[in-house]
């Protein structure tokens, strides 16, 4: 049997650990168990750092990673992993207590291969991954990036053939050299020059890993040798051997970069010296994959720490900017209400009102990018949401691109988010545009597709079955294929920094996947690239929807109503527009107020109508005081934070309307509420 590989366990809670490794025990494999505190233990691990500098080379057999952990969590630590072409294919588990759908698309779409919730049964998860044969080590090892061979530090020998350019002009002296290697546990492939042009063209090759060279040639000198080697391949060792060089001489090269030298007189030293040099060009690229993974690392958890500032401030802007378009689309809607269908002022506060609905779409999209929008999916007709927004991709791709739709006549319907679907298309759009900076063609097709298979890019296996096919090609300059093994992956991008976040196309990905889609990308340097991306058919037909707004009168009633509201010009336009439908309004400009005004006509108080988020007191402090004095108090609250939507769920006496809302669904949803017939049972105020 295959020598086992070891277990590497990431686990700051001692609780935890100590399950997993009774579990470990059990199965007889503890002794194999390396267990981390952290997530910098575990790259300390992976890369021979800190107290793992002495052990062996190689990758274990599986990490378990916890999510939350302390100085680099769980996911720094895989998207660590996952970048870096030799740990890649390490399979990574995620132990977490975390049951966010946020967390679990983030380790997917960063590569993990599992993602268990605790508590969990370690028992069982471990003898099933056991009976895989993971832990059996029978994953390859994979090659170290760039030229360095593979050295087995405990033989000092090597395993695959050395790649040696050897500058000497007397073919004895190479064959000699070449095979006191090959006898001394480093096989080679000796390729001898022994002029500056044909040094210079096998540098320039990149096909080597040591580099020879004698000090004294016709034409050539060692001097000049090592300033090109330098310049061509400043990581390569290069030792000198040679029968002319002096001690002072020899001291000076190592000065400009030699790594050793060695006379021709005393070749015994030939063997140690060249497998200390190799163990040190290895030490020095494993070194800089680390140094490089933790500035990579570095930089992402920056972007990362922009994007949560980016979230937060959008929460903040998103209520104050509900607010306003309460003001404007609520007036606009009294004064279309006060005009003709002839009045020739109306259509242009008709524009007014529509450029509020699309500002409303623009937060939610703002909202939705940042994780702060709930997530509303409903069934969408895709050429319907094409021809929503042509205008805005033709604005955003310019007059050099010419932009095509060629889209399927007959309705294709997907259940999605709104603003998601709109992310996909548009940031597809903005990738073409950016792909064809001195202009091209942009198609974009849809049709109808049955697929059998799973597309090349996908969270989770596809359902064979109906999709709907949305493709989007340009004619840019294409993508080779180690970028587009990439393209993806958060943070990536082949842009110069300062134009371009990364975040593009990993956020079409994970919309693609959430909406339990996958996609498929094709792609040639020079001729353009194709992303065809499959969305689940809709099995629910859209109904015609029909605008209450514009066939129905707004209900009234005659009800007495306290509106609590800390926004003026919200305050005002509700006050006036519940009197005009024929209700008592007492009015507060917070919840301090509403308290004494709401105490002093809680006999006449039918409805509560109140913001949530109010300087001093909150809507749901005051609901829940107003409550104890009136059981049966009807509750609507509003808020512009999207935060707050979830706020008297499940209550039959309370409902919530996210600003910007119309004065019609304002009024219909009180008449609703306070057309409710008590059911005795009042639930408490989240």
């Amino acid at each position: 049997m295959t020598a086992m590989k070891p277990i590497l366990l990431a686990e700051d809670n001692p609780r935890d650990a100590e399950l997993a490794m009774a579990a470990m025990e059990e199965q007889q494999i503890a002794d194999k168990v390396v267990l981390c505190h952290d997530g910098a233990e575990v790259l300390d691990y992976l890369y021979c750092r800190g107290e793992f500098t002495s052990r062996l080379k190689g990758n274990p057999a599986v990490v378990f990673l916890d999510l939350k952990m302390p100085k680099v969590n769980g996911l720094e630590v895989l998207r660590v992993i996952k970048s870096d072409a030799a740990l890649r294919p390490i399979p990574v588990v995620m132990l977490t207590s975390s049951r966010e759908e946020r967390d679990l698309s983030e380790s997917y779409s960063l590569g993990a291969n599992a993602y268990v919730v605790k508590p969990v049964e370690f028992h069982q998860f471990v003898s099933a991954v056991k009976e895989l044969g993971m832990f059996w080590g029978v994953i390859n090892e994979p090659p170290l990036k760039g030229p360095a061979p593979d050295i087995s530090r405990d033989r000092g020998s090597v395993t695959t053939p050395l790649r040696v350019l050897h500058l000497e002009d007397n073919p004895t002296d190479a064959d000699l050299i070449a095979t006191m290697l090959t006898e001394g546990g480093i096989p080679c492939v000796s390729r001898r020059v022994d002029s500056r042009d044909a040094f210079v063209r096998a540098l320039k090759e990149n096909q080597t890993d040591l580099i020879l060279a004698d000090f004294s040639l016709p034409g050539f000198d060692g001097i000049v040798a090592l300033e090109q080697a330098r310049a061509l391949a400043p990581d390569i060792p290069f030792l000198f051997v040679s029968g002319t060089l002096g001690e002072e001489l020899a001291i000076d090269m190592m000065q400009r970069g030699a790594t050793d030298y060695i006379l021709k007189q005393r070749l015994g030293r030939l063997v140690p010296s060249v497998q200390r040099a190799l163990r040190a060009f290895q030490d020095h690229v494993e070194r800089t994959r680390a140094e490089t993974a933790l500035r990579e690392s570095e930089l992402q958890l920056r972007q990362a720490q922009k994007m949560e500032a980016v979230g937060r401030l959008a929460g903040g802007v998103a209520h104050d900017f509900n607010n306003l378009l309460t003001v404007i689309m609520g007036h606009s809607q009294v004064l279309l209400n006060d005009m003709g269908p002839d009045h020739p002022q109306r259509s242009k506060i008709e524009e007014m009102q529509k450029a509020g609905e699309r500002a409303t779409a623009l937060i939610r999209q703002l909202l939705s990018f940042s994780r702060k929008q709930p997530s509303e999916p409903r069934v969408l007709d895709v050429n319907a949401v094409l021809t929503d927004i042509e205008s805005m991709m033709r604005r955003l791709i310019g007059a050099d691109i010419d932009l095509a739709l060629k889209l399927s006549p007959e309705p294709l319907r997907v259940t999605a988010e709104p603003s998601q679907l709109e992310q996909i298309i548009i940031n597809l759009v903005i990738n073409a545009r950016d792909a064809m900076p001195n202009g091209g063609q942009l198609l974009i097709e849809t049709s109808a597709s049955y697929l059998a298979g799973t597309p090349a890019y996908h969270l989770r296996p596809l359902t064979p079955g109906s999709y709907v096919r949305l493709s989007v090609s340009d004619t840019g300059c294409g993508m080779a294929p180690e970028v587009q093994a990439h393209i993806f992956e958060p943070f990536f991008t082949t842009k110069e920094e300062g134009k371009g976040t990364g975040l593009g196309l990993s956020t079409v990905f994970g919309n693609v996947t959430q909406s339990g889609g996958g996609l498929d990308v094709a792609s040639v340097i020079g001729r353009g690239t194709r992303f065809d991306v499959y969305l689940p058919s809709a099995t629910v037909e859209t109904k015609n929807a029909v605008n209450p707004d514009l066939t129905q009168p707004s209900p009234g009633g005659q009800e007495t109503i306290l509106l609590v509201e800390d926004d003026a010009g919200v305050r005002e336009l509700l006050r006036d527009e519940l009197r005009k439908m024929g209700y008592r309004v007492f009015e507060a400009k917070h919840g301090l107020e509403a308290c004494l005004v709401g105490t002093q006509q809680m006999g006449e108080l039918q409805l509560l109508l109140t913001d949530v988020v109010m300087p001093g007191m909150n809507g749901t402090e005051l609901a829940k005081h107003l409550r104890v004095i009136k059981p049966g108090l009807k509750l609507l609250f509003i808020s512009g934070y999207s935060d707050d939507v979830h706020i008297g769920a499940g209550d039959p006496s309370s409902a919530y309307l996210q600003k910007p809302f119309s004065l019609e669904t304002l009024a219909r949803t009180i008449r609703e509420l306070l057309d409710r017939k008590p059911t005795g049972v009042i639930r408490p105020i989240p």
